[in-house]
């Protein structure tokens, strides 16, 4: 989803999957001027336990936007996508990192 306003900045928001049943929301921001390469603001919302959460989420934050005067763009092309993908990546990274151990063993408890 492409947001953007008549001051020259965009908002690009994805919903990625994660490498597991979760989902994470990307939202990248910058001058609409900006390549492909540069994408100065980024914010990552999650784990979402569905996908209708996350895209819940994201239909939220775009009418916020829409409320402070951005609009809707679906002529341009998406230009962060990657960026999005990277952002995601280093979040499953992260978490397989540091999974937590569940399993029970009784003696834990004596």
């Amino acid at each position: 989803m492409l947001l953007a306003n008549d001051r020259g900045w965009r908002v690009e928001i994805y919903v990625l999957a994660n490498n597991d049943p979760t989902w994470t929301l990307v939202a990248l921001s910058g001058a609409s001027e900006a390549g492909p390469q540069t994408c100065p603001r980024q914010k990552l919302q999650g784990p979402y336990e569905s996908r209708d959460q996350a895209m819940a989420a994201r239909s939220a934050i775009a009418l916020a936007l829409i409320d402070q005067g951005f609009t809707l763009n679906a002529v341009d092309f998406l230009r962060w996508r990657i960026d999005a993908q990277r952002c995601v990546r280093d979040v499953r990274v992260a978490r397989e990192q540091h999974a937590p151990d569940c399993r029970f063993d009784p003696k834990d408890v004596l």
